[in-house]
C-alpha cells in the first residue's frame, strides 16, 4: 500500500488535466487497558481515489482502501460511483457512495473531527456507503433537498452476505440548510434488513425474519457562536433495527428494537495549526432494556505542523457493561 501511494505521488505531475488522484495515510497506535486484541500499531488508512471529469456536468470517482480486511492487508472497494449536473439546480449521483445522512455517516473517516465514527454508525452503518441512486435538487439558495434509493445494508454491514445476494432497499432523505455561521440537517432512512437462516449451539435450523429498518436525526452546527473559532455540533438520533452484530453465522441479536443516540461535538481552534476536540455519545441500543447503554467521551488534539499533515493524541473514557477505555496516537497525510 505505502509503495502504491508513493508511485502515485511520483506520477501525479503526469497525468490528464481532467483526471486527479488524491489519498490518505494514517498510521496509529492504540492500547485499550491492554485488553483488547488491536491494540498496538495498526495501517488504520492507506486509500487511494481517482477522480474523472471527461466534461463539466460528468464526473466519476474511484476510491480503494489497501488496509481493508481483518489483517489490514487487503485492497477494498469504498466509492465507485457517477455524478451527473442534469442542470444548475440538479444533481445526479449512481453507484456505490457514502449516505447523505447524519455527520458520523456522511464524512470521510480521514476528514472526521475524532479518529473514529460514532458508535451508533458503526453498529448499523458498518462502512458509511452503499449502492444505489441519489439525487441533490438545490430548493433555494442554501438549502438542498437530497434523496436516494439504495440496497438497504451497507458495504461493510455483518449481515451483508454477497453480491446480488440482498435485494431489499432503503429510501435516504435529508434536507440541509447552510448559512454562513450555521448548518442544521434533518432527515432519516426507511427500509428492510433481510431474512436468513443459521443454526444454534445445538446445529438447530433457525429462520430469522427480515425487518423494517427505520432512523431519524436532526443535526444543528454552529460555527463562531457563541464563541469565536469554536464549531458545536449536536445530533439527535432514533431509530428502530435488528443488530447486526455477529453476522449471520452467530447472530446475537434475533429480533428488532429501537434504539437512540446524542451526539455532542465540541471543537475548538487552538491556533491556525492546533485544534482541541471534545466527543460526547450518549447511544442506547435498546431503549426497553435497561443496562447496555454506552456512553463514551472523547478529548482529541489535532496538530498540523505542515500542509496535508495531522498528528493526533487521543483518549476515550467509556462507561458501558463491558467498556474500555482507549488511548490513541496516529499521524496523518492526506494529499
Amino acid at each position: 500500500a505505502l509503495n502504491c501511494l508513493v508511485l502515485t505521488l511520483q506520477a501525479q505531475s503526469t497525468l490528464p488535466e481532467n483526471l486527479r488522484l488524491s489519498g490518505a495515510l494514517q498510521l496509529r497506535w492504540s492500547d485499550r487497558e491492554g485488553r483488547a486484541d488491536r491494540d498496538g500499531f495498526e495501517m488504520r488508512t492507506a486509500r487511494l481515489a481517482a477522480d474523472f471529469r471527461p466534461r463539466p456536468e460528468l464526473s466519476a470517482r474511484i476510491t480503494v482502501e489497501f488496509a481493508g480486511g481483518e489483517r489490514g492487508q487487503n485492497a477494498e472497494l469504498r466509492d465507485a460511483f457517477a455524478t451527473w449536473q442534469a442542470n444548475p439546480r440538479l444533481k445526479v449521483h449512481f453507484g456505490q457512495k457514502m449516505l447523505e445522512l447524519f455527520y458520523d455517516e456522511r464524512e470521510r473517516r480521514s476528514a472526521l473531527d475524532a479518529l473514529e465514527r460514532a458508535e451508533v454508525a458503526n453498529t448499523y452503518f458498518a462502512g458509511s456507503r452503499s449502492r444505489g441512486v441519489s439525487v441533490d435538487y438545490t430548493l433555494v439558495q442554501g438549502y438542498t433537498l437530497q434523496a436516494g434509493v439504495f440496497n438497504s445494508l451497507t458495504i461493510s454491514d455483518p449481515q451483508l452476505t454477497g453480491r446480488g445476494a440482498q435485494a431489499a432497499v432503503m429510501g435516504t432523505l435529508n434536507l440541509r440548510g447552510e448559512r454562513p455561521n450555521y448548518q442544521f440537517n434533518l432527515g432519516g432512512m426507511v427500509g428492510q434488513r433481510p431474512s436468513f437462516q443459521t443454526r444454534d449451539a445445538q446445529n438447530n435450523p433457525v429462520q430469522v425474519s427480515d425487518t423494517t429498518r427505520w432512523l431519524w436525526y436532526l443535526e444543528n452546527e454552529f460555527r463562531n457562536y457563541p464563541l469565536r473559532n469554536a464549531t458545536f455540533r449536536w445530533t439527535l438520533l432514533y431509530g428502530r433495527d435488528r443488530n447486526p452484530a455477529g453476522g449471520v453465522s452467530n447472530p446475537q441479536f434475533l429480533q428488532p428494537s429501537d434504539y437512540k443516540a446524542s451526539i455532542v461535538y465540541g471543537i475548538y481552534n487552538l491556533r491556525p495549526d492546533q485544534q482541541l476536540v471534545l466527543r460526547w455519545e450518549d447511544f442506547d441500543p435498546n431503549t426497553n432494556r435497561r443496562g447496555d447503554a454506552i456512553r463514551t467521551l472523547g478529548l482529541f488534539y489535532h496538530f498540523y505542523p505542515v500542509q496535508g499533515v495531522r498528528l493526533t493524541a487521543g483518549y476515550e473514557w467509556v462507561d458501558a457493561s463491558n467498556g474500555r477505555n482507549r488511548a490513541y496516537l496516529a499521524a496523518q497525510y492526506q494529499f
